[in-house]
């Protein structure tokens, strides 16, 4: 890797940290009046994100494992695809009671 890829992954990582920190301190603060269902939807993004970084962080490391990762992702999506959701809002029920 070379230097800007360092300060690219510096900065993403950066910016996740801040996000994460905004995430919680909001959280503990519910006299804000924030929604409370929008607060844990944006921490659990969040969290998505990390997952997603991490992953192709190990995956850029070595091309084999670069190789396996994209198969299983595409192995999922195919799996995910397959299934019956509902088409409002894609639980994972084909008729959810809130649509």
């Amino acid at each position: 890797m070379t230097g800007q890829d360092w300060a690219f992954s510096g900065i993403v990582v950066g910016l996740l940290t801040i996000a994460t920190v905004v995430g919680q301190v909001v959280k503990r603060q519910p006299h804000l009046g924030l929604h409370a269902a929008a607060i844990e939807s944006f921490n659990g993004r969040v969290r998505a994100w990390w997952i997603i970084c991490s992953l192709l962080a190990v995956a850029f490391l070595n091309y084999g494992l670069t190789v396996l990762l994209f198969g299983f992702l595409r192995s999922r999506r195919h799996a995910w695809a397959t299934t019956a959701r509902c088409s409002g809002c894609f639980s994972s029920s084909r008729h959810c009671s809130t649509c």
